[in-house]
């Protein structure tokens, strides 16, 4: 009986023991996450941020700019981009578009060479001053989001609309067909990059 009891006993403070391991590496998996981790539900944030699920959207988003020095090197500039982009969009669908425009640009300032991840930025920073009707903005970000990338399609697609609503008519039907020429001939290249087809 003695040994049953002594069995058991140990038994029990085995299992305790391997549910204390199993605790502890979970807990230790949990708090090494890195950006890197976060970064692969892009996706899943972008279809909460469609979905009107703000704040949760925001946290991935938030999660994938890695913002402390370890997260920085793990974390590219595309993935960092997407990220801020998601971020502001979602501060900005709150109403929050002063702090939108902070992320962008702060994400702006971090990014060295990549210009084409530059150019998004500086197109939806034109897209948010011209929400609210600053026009003298909108034509900066766009000629920084032109020069950068030629083929920024969102800087483009703004261009046009101030053409339009300054009453630019000739040049605003240029650079409406320049899109429209620039989606028949890399229409193949553009479906591989969902977003673009929104502009």
């Amino acid at each position: 009986m003695e040994i049953m009891m002594w069995q058991r006993g140990n038994i029990i403070c085995g299992s305790r023991r391997l549910s204390a391991w199993v605790a502890l590496g979970v807990a230790v998996f949990l708090l090494g996450q890195d950006a890197t981790l976060a970064c692969e539900r892009i996706d899943t944030a972008e279809r909460l941020l469609s979905g009107g699920k703000y704040t949760e959207a925001a946290e991935i988003f938030e999660a994938c700019l890695g913002n402390n020095l370890e997260d920085a090197k793990t974390v590219s500039a595309t993935q960092r981009t997407s990220a801020a982009l998601g971020l502001a969009r979602c501060l900005a669908a709150e109403g929050k578009t002063s702090q939108a425009r902070q992320v962008l640009k702060d994400s702006l300032a971090k990014i060295k060479d990549a210009d084409g991840e530059k150019a998004r930025l500086h197109a939806e920073l034109a897209l948010l001053a011209l929400q609210q009707g600053d026009h003298a903005t909108v034509d900066a970000h766009v000629e920084a989001a032109i020069g950068l990338d030629s083929d920024q399609l969102l800087a483009r697609l703004l261009r046009a609309e101030r053409f339009r609503l300054s009453g630019q008519i000739d040049q605003a039907h240029r650079a409406y067909a320049w899109l429209v020429k620039y989606h028949n001939n890399e229409q193949n290249d553009t479906f591989g990059e969902p977003e673009s087809l929104r502009w």
